[in-house]
């Protein structure tokens, strides 16, 4: 299995998803309507643009979200309306996500770096090793793990009209397990 097509498992009764690291394509809509989903790993593998903001769509109940540890990027697509991009993004549709594991970079391929929706409420972050730089709207973490050795970029801004400003409060608790000093 190298790639999972159109609409594979449109409205299926999983509730995990485990995409392997030898998947490379995940096509639109392969996973939409999934309502029971509850969990989705997606594999090392998955090429720089292959996730279209369909991929994911009416799967609001996913509370588990792990992007698997690679040193290329991950390309997301994202398709903005009226200035505004709530569920328009390939993870804005999991609108109750507790905990989120980032094994690599992020791009956005539309140019700023809104990859998750402002009004998302993710608990725990977690960033993998692989990850040099991450960038998010108005998401309030409770707690974020970071297991890389090197220095890493964490940014906050807010959107308005276009004009980022740096957000200068997040209250958050921060973890750097023992050796990744």
């Amino acid at each position: 299995l190298l790639g999972i097509g159109v609409c594979s498992f449109k409205n299926s009764g999983l509730t995990e998803i485990v995409i392997p690291d030898k998947v490379t394509d995940i096509l639109d809509s392969a996973f939409v309507n999934c309502s029971s989903l509850k969990s989705v790993t997606i594999g090392k593998s998955v090429e720089f643009n292959a996730l279209p903001p369909t991929t994911f769509v009416g799967c609001s109940n996913v509370n588990d979200l792990i992007i698997g540890d690679s040193k290329e990027s991950l390309e997301i697509q994202c398709i903005y309306r009226f200035g505004q991009i709530k569920n328009n993004t390939t993870f804005g549709y999991f609108t109750k996500l507790r905990r989120l594991y980032v094994g690599r970079n992020l791009v956005n391929r539309t140019g700023n770096n809104h990859i998750f929706p402002d009004d998302m409420q993710i608990e725990h972050l977690e960033l993998g090793r692989f990850v040099q730089y991450f960038t998010f709207g108005n998401i309030d973490f409770k707690t974020i793990t970071v297991y890389r050795k090197v220095p890493l970029v964490i940014e906050s801004y807010h959107a308005q009209h276009q004009d980022f400003t740096i957000k200068t409060k997040m209250d958050a608790i921060l973890y750097v397990p023992e050796g990744y000093v």
